[in-house]
């Protein structure tokens, strides 16, 4: 046994995490630490006790205190005993509070991972002005747009085979450099299906293509692959690590994300449909404002407004104490994402101060918060909100269409009557209202110009204005009234909507469910005296969104969500005195089914207001309101009292008007009736963007919201010298959508092909693939990068699926991993120039997929629930889940396995999994001793080898003892072992069978035999 583990060995590959990695990691983290804390008494203008620290050659110094900076050893250096106040006579900063802990714990870090600083000059006395135009001209080609590229001419004839080919061909003649040969074709195979669907070929693949036609048979496999429902699930998973795809929230409980696996889902859709990539950009910036979003074909669901959950699956903090504090740090979060994932720069690095390297001012970055802010959290009715929208547009159709008859009749009536020139006035006079001094008007609905948001359809897309008919709920009434002041309503007619069997709900108290079926949210405003009155009537539930906190869960913040109910119109009052000075919008929901009117928000004190309505000529003001033109209350309640004496007194009579009426009313409810019986009233729900209204985020000194400056208008960064609109009444994200897959835009194409480079190839033509920046690496290929991009855009029409088959088509992708010059290691050490194919290792998902795959456990149904996380007794902590999932995960692929952010799978972060935090384009891959302790010992592996065997042993008789040797590394390996391999692997055959004193056709022998193979590097190794 021990023999055939050495022959199939191969050489591993150790990247350790890399320093531009780190480099950001200090500008984000460990910079603006100093800069706030230390600098003032240990900077350019004061060295308190010999120490400076704005500048590592200063560090690196020794202080009247011994040294400062001692890297990989934070424990022994100064700096770091001094803030975490490990000792009493070097506490700081002096006489002031000590630093939060999570700057405590990024300066420990930072000198864990060795206090790697930028090549910078030494600072001077005085601080250099920002300059954009010298920014750009340090990195001019990712400003300019993508250019086509002439092929260049080359000498070696024969190899290129595609576009790609030549330039590749053209870097290596010009280091005088020979490519790799062809690798194997059975290499070939098992490379491009774990490139493609990240599954290895079976034997009957293997086999069908070696038999097949050499001219054609790449071209077949790859297109077969591509089709493959597979596809999506594969570079579905490399997208998720891009927007840290998690399912629930981390920090202390670790609180699950309600329904985030429909996201995950959506992913896989669109790559297998081969969604366009400017498309699906769009959708994820603004996939909930397309006029006419993307349906699925079968069900009919919104797909579009999927894409918007990517904003909420970064880590949330319940109960902050700082809960301002707290929204900044989420919002750099996903600003930090956003940047990264579709435009390759580090703008949060700006979130302090301006950028140290890049074109990006911390203006830019408030500006990309704008759009952050503007936008708000819900939990959609996907699959059912376009179907009932249509059902609502036909309502409000037909409700119109009503309305207009209705007033056409009474206005027939009342032509025939003798005219009276007046109402006589309402003896209890008219109540109304206006705020006190001070006071702050949030939504007044008699004021047309009132800015609110109805999401989903219980109350309508806009208010109820004083004058509409309203009209009756009973098919048994005869006539109607006005509304007599301009109020929201919730709407009887979708009574019933349920949620799907198994949707879950919220963590702790937000309740975004209970608000799927629709609420009315007020305008964002900053609470300025706390109470807020509202004028309402019926019951409601609450949410107040103060900076934006969702994870309403402890002691600190229950007040946000609350139940106010009355049966009468009246001022009800909500304290929120207490977050003053906060940003806040008002959500009200539904309670069951129960009815609901709102008037007004006021933030702050009215007073009531009495007065006797004068006399009003009816005749007059009906004439103003069938001409189109809007009435008072007073007006409308004269009018009311008007068709209420009329219907009174002929209520009985056979006339013409309520004979009338009574034909439209009955037509208008059975074409209701039948309206109601069409809606689609049970739907999953999914976490999504909605749009609020526009805020422009404060640029704040030093990244502190106690220190606000300038208004920073929403907008990209000002490098990429494109203005955009920034709405009053919504938050601008379909403008910004829209310019970011601009074919002018420098950054998006170049970003996204040089992903999926990175993705066929293990190394982007920019190795830093998050980051092109300064802190970044330069191209290997610039003028091939350029062209893919522009290929991308114009030729492919942004098809993901036309730019990987064009690459693993190529000569580049079908070269051997073994040089074909010895001078290429020495010329070329990190085979940046591509000399020949990398070797590399596979992905945790991919190996775990692996094993189920070739011992026939693996499941291939597509999408579905996440299978909850085996908890072994290793998977310890606070909000660990109930309830184990099965060690085989019911044999379906890793990308459906729960993605808990605190209870990740031991074994995907032995392989180097990430712990969802902020975008990863580039795993770290490690090569360290408990992979092959996972492989060894590990339950889950233990009982697939079995699997495995029981498999194999059913597949072949007891006799066929090669033959099962041979389907095992076809399996394993896709390739028949050589003469040799055979041979000693039909020794340890004979040698299991003694050790377990069994035949050799026993289980036992075949499942060490196979357990064996999973330990070979060669199963989770490319070659």
């Amino acid at each position: 046994m021990i023999r055939l583990l050495v022959v199939a060995v191969l050489s591993a590959l150790t990247l350790a995490a890399d320093e531009p990695e780190k480099l950001e990691y200090f500008e984000k983290h460990v910079r603006p630490v100093l800069s706030q804390n230390c600098f003032e008494c240990h900077g350019s203008q004061k060295q308190e006790s010999g120490i400076r620290l704005d500048h590592i050659n200063f560090i690196n110094q020794v202080g009247d205190f011994g040294p400062i900076l001692i890297p990989g050893k934070p424990e022994e250096s100064n700096l770091y005993k001094a803030v975490a106040h490990k000792s009493e006579d070097l506490m700081m900063p002096y006489e002031k509070e000590k630093l939060q802990q999570y700057e405590i714990d990024a300066l420990y870090q930072w000198i864990t991972d060795g206090a790697v600083w930028p090549d910078e000059p030494l600072p001077s006395g005085a601080s250099t002005k920002f300059d954009i135009k010298e920014r750009i001209n340090r990195l001019p080609w990712i400003w300019s747009k993508p250019t086509r590229y002439r092929l260049p001419g080359v000498k070696f004839s024969g190899w290129p085979t595609s576009e790609i080919d030549f330039f590749v061909i053209k870097k290596l003649e010009e280091a005088g450099l020979k490519p790799a040969n062809q690798a194997a074709p059975e290499v070939w195979l098992r490379r491009v299906h774990f490139a493609i669907t990240g599954l290895p070929p079976t034997p009957t693949e293997i086999q069908d293509f070696l038999k097949a036609d050499p001219s054609v048979r790449k071209e077949s496999v790859v297109d077969a692959l591509l089709d493959s429902p597979h596809f999506g699930e594969r570079w579905a998973r490399h997208w998720m690590d891009l927007v840290r795809y998690a399912e629930s929230r981390g920090h202390e409980s670790d609180f699950s994300i309600a329904n985030a696996w429909h996201y995950r889902d959506y992913l896989i859709r669109a790559f297998n449909n081969d969604v366009p990539y400017d498309v699906f950009l769009t959708e994820h910036l603004a996939g909930d404002l397309i006029q006419q979003p993307r349906l699925h074909p079968q069900t009919g669901a919104n797909e579009s407004v999927l894409a918007t959950g990517w904003p909420f699956f970064g880590e949330e903090v319940h109960s902050p104490v700082d809960i301002r504090q707290d929204e900044n740090d989420r919002t750099d979060n996903k600003v930090d994402v956003l940047s990264k994932t579709f435009l390759g720069l580090t703008v949060a690095c700006a979130r302090c101060h301006d950028h140290k390297f890049d074109a990006i001012s911390q203006k830019d970055y408030y500006s990309l918060t704008g759009y952050i802010l503007s936008s708000r959290f819900r939990q959609v009715r996907f699959e059912s909100i376009e179907h009932n929208q249509n059902i609502s547009n036909k309502l409000e159709s037909l409700r119109n269409k009503t309305r207009v008859q209705l007033m056409t009749n009474l206005e027939t009536f009342m032509n025939n009557l003798e005219k009276n020139p007046s109402d006589s006035p309402n003896k209890n006079g008219i109540n109304a209202w206006e705020p006190q001094q001070g006071s702050k008007v949030v939504i007044n609905f008699d004021d047309p110009r009132t800015e609110w948001f109805g999401t989903g359809l219980l109350f309508g897309r806009k208010a109820i204005p004083a004058g509409q008919v309203i009209l009756p709920r009973s098919a048994q009434a005869l006539s109607f009234r006005l509304a007599e002041s301009g109020h929201a309503a919730r709407d009887p007619f979708w009574n019933g909507l349920k949620l799907r069997s198994g949707n879950q709900a919220d963590s702790g108290n937000l309740d975004a469910i209970g608000r799927s079926a629709g609420a009315i949210q007020s305008p964002t405003f900053t609470v300025s005296d706390g109470r807020i009155h509202i004028l309402m009537q019926g019951e409601a539930k609450i949410y107040a969104g103060v900076d934006t906190h969702l994870m309403l869960a402890g002691p600190l913040h229950g007040k946000l969500i609350k139940v106010l109910k009355t049966n009468e119109k009246k001022w009800v009052v909500y304290n929120l005195s207490e977050y003053k000075g906060h940003r806040v919008h008002l959500e009200f929901g539904p309670v069951a089914d129960k009815d609901l009117k709102v008037w007004a928000i006021v933030d702050g004190p009215v007073d009531q207001i009495n007065f006797k309505s004068p006399s009003l000529d009816i005749f007059e003001i009906f004439g103003q309101l069938t001409s189109g033109k809007s009435i008072s209350t007073s007006q409308a309640q004269a009018l009311n009292r008007a068709i209420n004496k009329f219907s009174a007194l002929y209520q009985n009579a056979p006339n013409d008007w309520m004979k009338k009426n009574k034909e439209i009313l009955n037509v208008y409810h059975k074409s209701r009736f039948q309206l109601q019986n069409q809606i689609q009233k049970e739907s999953f729900t999914a976490i999504s963007l909605s749009d609020g209204n526009g805020i422009n985020e404060y640029v704040l000194g030093r990244g502190k919201y106690q220190r606000p400056k300038g208004i920073a208008k929403r907008g990209l960064p000002s490098a990429f010298g494109v203005q955009l609109d920034t709405p009053k009444n919504g938050s601008g994200r379909l403008a910004l959508a829209e310019a970011l897959v601009s074919r002018d835009n420098p950054l998006v194409s170049r970003v996204f092909v040089n992903r999926i480079w990175h993705h066929i190839f293990g190394r982007g033509i920019v190795f830093s693939v998050d980051n092109f920046g300064w802190l970044g690496e330069r191209p290997t290929h610039p003028e091939l990068l350029d062209h893919l991009a522009w290929t991308f855009m114009h030729e492919d029409q942004w098809s993901i699926k036309s730019m990987i088959r064009r690459l693993v088509l190529s000569e580049t992708f079908a070269m051997s991993s073994q040089p074909n010059d010895e001078r290429a290691e020495s010329v070329d050490p990190k085979n940046q120039l591509l000399h020949r194919m990398p070797v590399r290792r596979l992905e945790a998902e991919v190996i775990r997929d692996s094993v189920l795959a070739v011992s026939g456990r693996l499941d291939s149904k597509v999408y579905g629930r996440p299978v909850p996380v085996h908890l072994t007794e290793f998977v310890v902590g606070r909000g660990r889940p109930g309830k184990s999932g099965p060690l085989d995960g019911e044999g379906r692929r890793s990308i459906y396995t729960s993605v808990r952010r605190n209870f990740l799978p031991t074994m995907m972060l032995a392989f180097d999994t990430p712990i969802p935090f902020s975008t990863v384009g580039r795993r770290n891959v490690t090569n360290v001793p408990a992979q092959l302790l996972a492989m060894m010992n590990d339950k889950f592996v233990y009982q697939q080898a079995e699997e495995w065997a029981k498999y194999v042993n059913g597949y072949f008789s007891a006799s066929q003892i090669r033959e099962k040797i041979e389907f095992i590394y076809l399996q394993a390996f896709a390739r028949k072992p050589s003469s040799k391999e055979l041979e000693l692997a039909l020794n340890t055959i004979r040698e299991l069978s003694e050790l377990h004193e069994v035949p050799q056709s026993d289980i036992k022998v075949w499942r060490d035999m196979c357990h064996t193979f999973f330990r070979l590097n060669e199963f989770i190794y490319l070659r």
